[in-house]
């Protein structure tokens, strides 16, 4: 990419993401919109819940049973089950974003919602995405969207910095 070439980014911005694996860049969307996207997502949750096309990823068989211990819920291509996220992928701030991380002529991988719900939410364990895609040159970027706010005490996603650059 070119000096001065950023949408959305700046370099130092650019540089951290290329240095530590991640970048985390705050609020992108509007209170409106995001009431709008945080309804969006539970209809879509009790949706897929009715009709069992969801896994449990903290199940060791992955199914939902009433009861499980913890769960971690995970819905796979939400484009193909709501038309307000098939337009998030299309979102400029979100692509000029990714775009200023690892170039133009973007393609999407695949779209997923993670639910973790409060009290019993369940862990993922420490892994590398590509581990799981087997992308061949690893030149992706994941966009992680949250919904609601995170932090560590109420299970917010944590990284390893650098970690990418690891074996």
């Amino acid at each position: 990419m070119m000096e001065g070439s950023q949408r959305s980014l700046d370099a130092v911005q650019i540089a951290d993401f290329q240095e530590q694996g991640y970048l985390r860049v705050g609020a992108v969307f509007d209170g409106e919109q995001l009431t709008e996207l945080q309804s969006e997502y539970d209809r879509v949750f009790a949706e897929a819940r009715e009709s069992s096309q969801i896994r449990n990823l903290s199940s060791s068989d992955g199914e939902i049973t009433t009861e499980a211990d913890e769960e971690l819920l995970q819905i796979m291509q939400v484009c193909e089950r709501s038309m307000l996220f098939r337009r998030l992928l299309y979102d400029e701030r979100v692509l000029d974003i990714a775009e200023d991380l690892i170039g133009p002529n973007l393609q999407l991988f695949h779209d997923q919602a993670l639910f973790k719900p409060a009290h019993h939410g369940g862990p993922i364990s420490w892994h590398q995405d590509n581990a799981y895609w087997r992308c061949e040159p690893a030149n992706l970027v994941s966009c992680w969207i949250t919904l609601d706010d995170v932090d560590v005490d109420n299970g917010a996603m944590q990284v390893i910095p650098g970690s990418h650059r690891g074996a």
